[in-house]
């Protein structure tokens, strides 16, 4: 059941900081809305792109897969221009632990949830994605200012009540703030806290 403004927690635009000092934005959001929303895939690497690859061929005309040498900053360039309608370029960066990470050129920021929560059905893996906007940073910038955010979706490889979203955590600021919670509690969550 979501939970929308609790009466036990009323967090105020005032009170909140979003970018604490526990929050770190890749690369300080240099690259935003690139780096907005980050996917990420528990699968080996190869078989992540194998299975994207194959996905995209059936939807798509034309799909061409390149490699992309380090450093990270580097790749992510490589995703420009940004797009309005349809992304048309997408990396997959293997982590130093199972995690493949995913982006694309959305102009709005990288599609994670869709393309990671349908892609963890097709490779039977758990997949996530993280939405980080910060409020203090989005009052800087002069125009395109984003909703002040943070999500965390947990998508499994099975349908489950909501799609197939294991967990969804979200806090974000519409003119208020708003919690929301779905989905069971995973193992990992410190509730108290």
């Amino acid at each position: 059941m979501p939970l929308t403004n609790s009466s036990a927690w009323k967090p105020s635009r005032d009170h909140m900081n979003l970018n604490g000092p526990e929050m770190k934005l890749l690369f300080d959001d240099q690259y935003a809305p690139i780096t907005t929303r980050i996917g990420f895939l528990a699968a080996d690497h190869r078989r992540v792109i194998d299975i994207f690859v194959a996905w995209m061929s059936d939807i798509r005309k034309r799909v061409r897969m390149e490699a992309v040498a380090p450093p990270l900053k580097d790749a992510l360039e490589r995703l420009l221009p940004l797009t309005t309608h349809e992304r048309r370029r997408f990396l997959f960066v293997p982590t130093a632990s199972q995690w493949v990470a995913y982006f694309d050129n959305g102009k709005l920021g990288t599609d994670a949830s869709s393309v990671v929560g349908h892609m963890a059905k097709l490779l039977s893996c758990r997949s996530v994605s993280v939405t980080a906007i910060s409020d203090e940073r989005e009052a800087c910038r002069p125009k395109g200012r984003r909703r002040a955010s943070m999500v965390f979706e947990l998508f499994e490889p099975h349908d489950t009540n909501w799609l197939n979203v294991g967990r969804s955590i979200a806090m974000m600021y519409d003119d208020k703030w708003f919690f929301e919670l779905r989905g069971e509690q995973q193992p990992f969550e410190e509730p108290d806290n």
